[in-house]
């Protein structure tokens, strides 16, 4: 888990880079609001937006820069 979370982890350098990590057991709302494929709780997917309106969401989230 450290290295996929911030404080020195990817998503501290894929986040600028406007790609996002998103883990099953958290973010399972936002996978579905961008029409990501299912994850289990146990599994992380990246995403990088292309549209305005997915990369407000992760920038809501908190997910993207």
């Amino acid at each position: 888990m450290k290295r996929i979370r911030r404080n020195g982890g990817a998503r501290d350098f894929l986040s600028p880079e406007g790609i996002a990590i998103l883990w099953g057991k958290k973010d399972q709302a936002l996978i579905e609001a961008l029409g990501l494929p299912q994850c289990t709780p146990d599994e992380f997917i990246s995403f990088k937006p292309v549209t305005e309106s997915n990369i407000a969401l992760l920038r809501t989230a908190g997910h993207i820069d």
